[in-house]
């Protein structure tokens, strides 16, 4: 199965033995989930997205996704973002360009995902690293090879009221098998139906 994501079953943390494991470790220290961002880039008409090719994790090689990376310590999510889209794409954006929509998490890991909407950007998006950046259509995704929840992602993301007005948060079960999903209404009306 291909995910935006991937589990670890042994993490390093500096100064600790490594664990197995979503969380904690032999000693019954705690530790925090894996945190991660991952962001969606369109041009502004929204009739093209960057997205980056996979070379790593293994099962994720050859894959598209979204472009982003884990959230470093001390950094917000919007930092990271910014952070790591410019590490990828050798473009830098600006924090209030990017608007989070969405939250994916299971025992081990949280994902935060974002959307921006900038031609300028988008234009200059180009590879940085061994994964290349490549720009699509939304509408032809289905014709890519892609992690298994990039295109509903990028559907949410197209969706002007993810963000603003509609946040989604989708719990995974092990192994990454979608458990719950629910959409909040910012506006203060609570769950949506």
């Amino acid at each position: 199965m291909n995910e935006i994501i991937e589990q670890p079953k042994t993490v390093e943390r500096s100064g600790q033995a490594p664990f197995a494991g979503p969380l904690g470790s032999a000693s019954g220290m705690d530790l925090k989930p894996l945190r991660y961002v991952l962001g969606f880039l369109f041009r502004d008409n929204c009739t093209s997205v960057a997205l980056i090719r996979k070379d790593k994790p293994k099962r994720q090689a050859g894959l598209l996704n979204g472009i982003g990376g884990k959230i470093e310590d001390g950094e917000t999510e919007l930092e990271a973002m910014v952070r790591e889209f410019r590490e990828e794409t050798g473009v830098d954006t600006s924090e209030s360009g990017w608007r989070q929509y969405c939250e994916m998490s299971g025992d081990a890991f949280t994902v935060y995902c974002f959307v921006a909407r900038d031609s300028d950007a988008w234009e200059k998006a180009a590879t940085e690293t061994s994964e290349t950046v490549e720009k699509h259509h939304p509408d032809l995704l289905s014709e890519q090879d892609c992690v298994s929840n990039l295109r509903w992602l990028v559907e949410l993301a197209l969706d002007e009221n993810y963000g603003k007005d509609i946040y989604a948060t989708v719990r995974y079960s092990r192994p990454f098998r979608m458990q719950n999903t629910e959409l909040t209404d910012r506006r203060g009306a609570g769950s949506v139906k």
